[in-house]
């Protein structure tokens, strides 16, 4: 069973002209921080913006959720990272990180403040 864990999380949001926008690129490493395509990454919005989402790695590891329109008067929103599934892959949430330090936990929870 090979140990997977979120590698990075980078944060996104762009302006429309009735809210923003916001996305997160999730990037799963296995145990020696190689990339992991094929891993469901999974979690919860919440802050201005609510509901689930989820995504499927390719092949350089990564994978993005985006929301829906957020409304002009939020000021940021929350992404955190529930699970990541792969086959043959056990999700370590304790080896999680980011190496640009946007997420706290690292590689867990990550707030986008509004463009």
């Amino acid at each position: 069973i090979l140990p997977i864990h979120v590698g990075d999380l980078d944060r996104a949001a762009t302006a429309s002209k009735n809210g923003w926008t916001a996305s997160v690129t999730i990037t799963i490493h296995d145990a020696n921080h190689a990339a992991v395509a094929g891993a469901v990454a999974s979690g919860t919005w919440s802050g201005g913006f609510s509901g689930s989402a989820s995504c499927t790695t390719a092949s350089d590891g990564t994978c993005k959720v985006t929301t829906g329109n957020i409304a002009k008067s939020k000021s940021s929103v929350t992404f955190t990272v529930a699970n990541v599934t792969a086959s043959g892959a056990t999700y370590t949430a304790s080896a999680n990180h980011d190496p640009d330090n946007e997420s706290s936990p690292a590689g867990v929870g990550i707030t986008i403040p509004k463009p």
